[in-house]
């Protein structure tokens, strides 16, 4: 039996010290085959039935074109990309990069890298990890999203989601957020945005005093800097415009959001907030905004135009808000 053994072994290494190169020639025209040449793009539809599938019929995806690459690390590559879900419809990426998150594998938890190119107008990279189970739920686990963006053109958003205002300008930042799926327990997480020529067109706006009608609002840039915890969304700093402006001014405050499942929907609801306010207008835009009459009680004369210092309280956003002064911040 020994005998046979070696003679097994000592064929086996003949083969490869004589076709050593044959052998690698075949792994390296199998890896080609695989990446080059095989036809991905006819796995389209089953990709696209896989995904429902996966997501009981929650998100559609369709793409044209589907590769793998290699480097840095081992990835899914889509082209022209749409995707459809109850929240969404509509959402369309140049491109779409899938791969492991390294962060994860590193903790054995279940994790991804997401890079989005032409999404709305700008780019986005996601990492998913999987978090710690969610406290009372055998089955259910934290989800830790991780994701920055640039370029993102909010005139892109109308398409998506319909806005009460439409609003123009090119939004870059950061989002880090715990997010439980069942929403037992409140997302906890934090935000900066920078948004460069920022614009909300003339429009007008109801209220229980009528419709206002609102001209024109510029900001050279908006910055924008909160935490989200326990319910309440505390807006650690608000920067409105540049000295330069027309307007410029700053704000911070609070405010209760609640995230709540509506059968196959989620959505926001509102609730109490409170906000300090600080304007300051230039003469020519003050003239222009007949309504800040309802602000005299808080007017400072300044050399440029004016300034109001105010806070604003109230809950949904439904009822006229009260007022009051506030200290300088």
């Amino acid at each position: 039996m020994s005998n046979v053994i070696q003679v097994i072994l000592g064929f086996i290494k003949s083969i490869f010290k004589f076709h050593k190169l044959k052998i690698l020639l075949i792994f390296t025209s199998a890896i080609l085959f695989s990446v080059l040449l095989f036809p991905y793009s006819d796995l389209a539809d089953f990709t696209t039935a896989q995904v429902s599938k996966l997501t009981k019929n929650q998100v559609f995806l369709s793409f044209d074109d589907m590769g793998i690459g290699l480097l840095p690390t081992p990835s899914v590559d889509l082209e022209q990309v749409q995707v459809e879900t109850a929240q969404i419809s509509g959402l369309k990426v140049s491109s779409l990069s899938v791969s492991p998150s390294i962060a994860a594998l590193l903790s054995f938890k279940k994790g991804v890298s997401i890079a989005a190119e032409g999404l709305l107008k700008g780019d986005l990279n996601l990492v998913y990890k999987e978090g710690d189970l969610v406290k009372g739920k055998k089955e259910i686990r934290n989800q830790n999203i991780d994701a920055d963006f640039e370029k993102v053109e909010l005139s892109e958003v109308e398409d998506l989601y319909p806005l009460p205002v439409k609003l123009k300008g090119r939004a870059s930042g950061e989002l880090n957020v715990k997010l439980d799926p069942s929403y037992t327990n409140q997302p906890d997480g934090k935000t900066e945005i920078k948004i460069k020529n920022f614009i909300m067109p003339s429009t007008s706006v109801n209220t229980q005093m009528g419709p206002i009608d609102i001209p024109e609002i510029k900001f050279s840039e908006v910055k924008l800097r909160g935490k989200l915890s326990n319910s309440s969304f505390n807006i650690e700093e608000v920067l409105l415009g540049k000295t330069s402006d027309a307007i410029h001014g700053k704000v911070r405050g609070k405010l209760t959001i609640k995230i709540k499942r509506f059968g196959a929907k989620v959505a926001p609801v509102f609730g109490a907030y409170n906000f300090d306010i600080s304007l300051n207008i230039s003469k020519k835009k003050a003239s222009e905004l007949f309504f800040l009459t309802i602000l005299d009680d808080y007017k400072q004369n300044t050399n440029k135009g004016s300034r109001y210092l105010f806070a604003i309280n109230g809950s949904r956003f439904g009822p006229t808000p009260n007022m009051k002064s506030t200290q300088p911040f």
